[in-house]
């Protein structure tokens, strides 16, 4: 199992913290920060970092990342209230 960053696709990945808070990784190459990070088998590969990990793994499944329809109503509320308390 080989540890990916979320954010360039790199294996360069290494364990900065962890305890009561959990798991801290940090990127050697770009720099993230986190304690989400990207678990493959050895027989899976991350090519084309420059799209980030997560887009590569949903491309080669097939799906396409989508937002949820409750944040989408949710935004969509939030700037109903601010439009409504600005012109108030």
């Amino acid at each position: 199992m080989t540890l990916h960053c979320p954010s360039c696709g790199s294996a360069a990945i290494i364990l900065e913290a962890g305890g009561y808070g959990g798991m801290v990784y940090r990127c050697k190459e770009c720099g993230y920060r986190g304690s989400f990070v990207v678990e493959s088998d050895a027989s899976e590969t991350i090519e084309g970092r420059d799209t980030g990990a997560r887009e590569h793994i949903l491309q080669e499944k097939g799906e396409r990342f989508r937002v949820p329809l409750w944040i989408k109503v949710l935004a969509v509320v939030f700037v109903l209230v601010l439009l409504v308390y600005r012109f108030w």
